[in-house]
């Protein structure tokens, strides 16, 4: 059985337009963004920890600006200062190229490398990506989906008819009454409730990411 509590001091950061080369200016906040602040999150501490390798990286982008993560080329995030297509404000998909670019490819330039996209995992399936992940050092990215009769993220209130698409950052697990990661830690990038959440249960969680997935 795995001990507890574990947790990475990933931090967190509030989702928004952080690059002042955009027009949208430096610290306007984003309500499409929690994929790009997810991923800011996620490639900070690796870049820290990891020491990510950055030798074939694009030089436009190696800034670590959440801009930078939204671009087409890594998270797709279709919330882009300035973007006037269509689907403007639909956010960051889960499909497997964004995020394998916006995880694995800042630091490689392709789709290889550590993570990879599990799809409506399991309880056992979650917790068990989640302990693994975080006994390597690694954090994940949890795309939520939250609706009237799901058990909503600490400090969200989810209106009947009403339904809401957030991620958040997995840095952490704890143990209560002797099963293993009975708790999820996450940090919330959002402007509902920001900060580090230490007492989520995991068996709530798997429910949220279950309609979508897991990046781990």
């Amino acid at each position: 059985m795995a001990t507890g509590p574990k947790s990475l001091a990933t931090g967190w950061y509030r989702q928004k337009h952080d690059d002042p080369s955009g027009t949208c200016g430096l610290t306007a906040y984003a309500g499409d963004y929690c994929g790009p602040a997810t991923a800011y999150t996620i490639n900070y501490w690796n870049r820290r920890f990891h020491n990510g390798a950055t030798t074939s990286h694009p030089p436009e982008y190696w800034t670590l600006y959440q801009d930078n993560l939204a671009k087409s080329e890594y998270l797709a995030t279709h919330f882009i200062c300035g973007c006037t297509y269509p689907n403007c404000g639909s956010g960051t998909d889960l499909g497997d190229n964004n995020w394998m670019m916006g995880l694995n490819g800042w630091w490689s330039g392709t789709t290889s490398g550590y993570y990879y996209v599990t799809r409506g995992p399991s309880l056992a399936s979650y917790k068990g990506d989640l302990v693994t992940d975080i006994s390597s050092y690694y954090p994940l990215a949890l795309d939520t989906h939250m609706t009237h009769d799901r058990h909503p993220l600490e400090g969200w209130s989810v209106p009947l008819n009403v339904e809401y698409y957030h991620y958040v950052t997995g840095n952490g697990y704890s143990n209560y009454g002797g099963v293993t990661a009975f708790y999820t830690r996450y940090a919330d990038s959002s402007n509902v409730a920001p900060g580090q959440h230490n007492l989520y249960r995991s068996i709530d969680m798997q429910v949220l990411v279950s309609t979508n997935g897991i990046v781990w």
